[in-house]
C-alpha cells in the first residue's frame, strides 16, 4: 500500500531532519560516509556539479535525487559513485524488472 504524497514527504522531510542531527554530533575531523538506499537518481544538472561531478547514468534528477544532492550540498559532501568516470556497464548497480533500465546508486 502506498502512502500518500504528503505523509510520503513528511516522511523524507523527518528522515533527513534526524540524519542532519546525528551528522552534527560527529566530530568535524572525522571522515563522514553514508551509504543506504535512497531511490534517488542523479542526473546531470549544472545545480548539483558540486556533488556529482558528471559521471552518471542519468540524464535527470528524480525528487529522492534532489534531497540526496540538496543534502550533500549544504554538508560539503559528494557522490563517489558519480565522481570517477567507468563504462557505463559498470556504473549500473541493479536492473530494473523491465529489464530496460539501467540506475546507479551509492552516495557517500
Amino acid at each position: 500500500m502506498h502512502q500518500p504524497k504528503k505523509k510520503n514527504e513528511e516522511t523524507k522531510e523527518c528522515f533527513y531532519a534526524e540524519l542532519q542531527q546525528i551528522k552534527e554530533k560527529v566530530s568535524k575531523h572525522y571522515l563522514v560516509i553514508i551509504l543506504g538506499d535512497y531511490n534517488a537518481k542523479i542526473g546531470r544538472e549544472r545545480a548539483y556539479q558540486k556533488v556529482i561531478r558528471k559521471h552518471t547514468l542519468h540524464e535527470k534528477t528524480n525528487r529522492n535525487g534532489k534531497l540526496v544532492c540538496e543534502y550533500a550540498i549544504a554538508n560539503d559532501m559528494v557522490m563517489a559513485s558519480t565522481f570517477f568516470q567507468h563504462k557505463n556497464i559498470h556504473k549500473g548497480t541493479w536492473i530494473s524488472p523491465d529489464t530496460l533500465t539501467l540506475n546507479q546508486t551509492r552516495s557517500k
